[in-house]
């Protein structure tokens, strides 16, 4: 009797230390370590942060309600322009960051609760995404990097590809070109070119508009090695986040789409050097899918993927699964081969639960107590096996500089990758998707099929 009662007694004691002291919700332990659908992603990640993104590029790109925003066809002299000053003091600890898993490094200037005064419009760029303005030169492309929308990958494996199906039937699609991505500020028509490391590139005359426009853009400035003059470049407008004052950024895709078009169009942006021309979005079906896939001569620009933008999304900086990419060797030339078998990924590192974590909130592993990662939020690793019908990550290695944070790799893009991005760059890397061209089309019989 004394027996049975001490083992119950410890049977209990255990249960407590692990459920009670240790308040371990295993459940919740189970989720973190499996992939979230793109359904649970565009809720709990891009509609969490709707609100906040709105009102941070209402700070970044003010509109003065008088009568000198309406819009003019006189061009405004560059040598007559001044710096755009404003009087509302800005509050870094008011504006605070984008959430939804996105870990950026945070300026070691960043004091909390200091206003920056009377900011010009390129000091409150700076200051309204987090960091102390050109003058303390702590250029990281955290700031417009957080501004773009990254796309989500499409990895079509037996397991997801009825899901992504779905979603692309939904969706708008557009060839993206190759190039980098830029941010194009109009005002006063005058265009100012911000590349993701926060810099200006250079500035020249447009022909529209008059009040604030803000483009999303890429631009190739460099064609076989040589650098092309900037008067000759095309950019190439993917999407519009505010047009002469109005704010396009929370309407939906085809809204968005239309409207620019037809305003660049209008405007003679196209005919105008450098040249604003937009990319083509096409319903998405089967038909619009191998065209884009199979025809590259009805397009001017070498491709580098095919992306697809939900139709009713509006547009949210940061991780965005409503932008789904497929990306192969047959859309671009840029495909890395490994020789040894490992995939670099960048992670985000969990201090407080010493887990490593993708962008999508996915546990792949737990931080190493030999590493120092103290200093760091992101951190490069190599993926050395992957599970692909379970999307998951098998197997890595941490680099023997993994303690030293990243800067020209994680810095790059300001955040970590997801996991559909970690395991599509592993299949390519290594080969194991030998027939990205029949999986491709597997892809387009679902979209059919769905």
């Amino acid at each position: 009797m004394v027996e049975e009662t001490n083992l119950s007694y410890s049977v209990a004691r255990l249960q407590e230390r692990v459920q009670g002291t240790r308040k371990i919700d295993l459940g919740e332990t189970a989720r973190s370590r499996r992939m979230l659908s793109l359904r649970e992603l565009r809720m709990n990640v891009v509609e969490a942060k709707r609100s906040n993104y709105f009102k941070r590029l209402q700070q970044l790109f003010p509109v003065q309600e008088s009568a000198e925003t309406e819009i003019t066809d006189m061009q405004i002299d560059e040598h007559e322009l001044e710096p755009e000053i404003h009087d509302e003091d800005i509050k870094l600890d008011d504006i605070g960051e984008l959430k939804a898993k996105e870990y950026c490094e945070e300026g070691d200037d960043a004091d909390e609760g200091q206003p920056v005064a009377k900011a010009d419009s390129t000091e409150r760029l700076y200051a309204i995404m987090g960091r102390g303005g050109p003058r303390r030169h702590n250029l990281f492309p955290i700031d417009i990097a957080s501004v773009f929308t990254t796309h989500e990958f499409l990895v079509a494996t037996d397991t997801e590809i009825r899901e992504e199906a779905l979603a692309l039937k939904r969706s708008l699609l557009f060839v993206r070109p190759e190039g980098h991505r830029v941010l194009v500020k109009v005002n006063n028509f005058w265009a100012t070119e911000y590349t993701r490391e926060g810099r200006v590139r250079h500035r020249f005359s447009v022909p529209f508009t008059k009040g604030p426009t803000v483009l999303d853009c890429i631009v190739k400035d460099y064609d076989e090695q040589n650098k092309i003059p900037n008067e000759d470049l095309t950019y190439f407008v993917i999407d519009v986040l505010m047009y002469n004052g109005c704010m396009m950024a929370n309407a939906d895709t085809e809204c968005r789409t239309f409207f620019l078009k037809s305003r660049l169009e209008e405007s003679g942006a196209m005919e105008s050097r450098p040249r604003f021309v937009m990319v083509e979005y096409q319903e998405c079906n089967p038909m619009t899918m191998r065209d884009a896939y199979y025809r590259v001569d009805n397009i001017e620009y070498d491709r580098d993927s095919i992306v697809f933008v939900d139709k009713s999304a509006s547009y949210v900086g940061g991780y965005n699964p409503n932008w789904l990419c497929w990306r192969d060797e047959n859309t671009t030339k840029y495909i890395r081969i490994s020789k040894n078998g490992l995939a670099p990924a960048r992670v985000i590192c969990d201090h407080n639960d010493r887990m490593l974590k993708t962008l999508d909130g996915v546990v792949i592993g737990q931080l190493p107590k030999k590493y120092d990662f103290d200093r760091d939020k992101i951190t490069t690793i190599l993926i050395k096996s992957v599970d692909i019908s379970t999307m998951t990550v098998k197997e890595f290695k941490l680099p023997t500089n993994a303690c030293r944070f990243d800067k020209f790799n994680a810095y790059h893009t300001g955040m970590a990758d997801s996991l559909r991005k970690i395991v599509r760059r592993f299949m390519l890397d290594n080969q194991l998707d030998l027939d990205s061209e029949g999986s491709y089309n597997r892809l387009v019989d679902a979209v059919a099929a769905a």
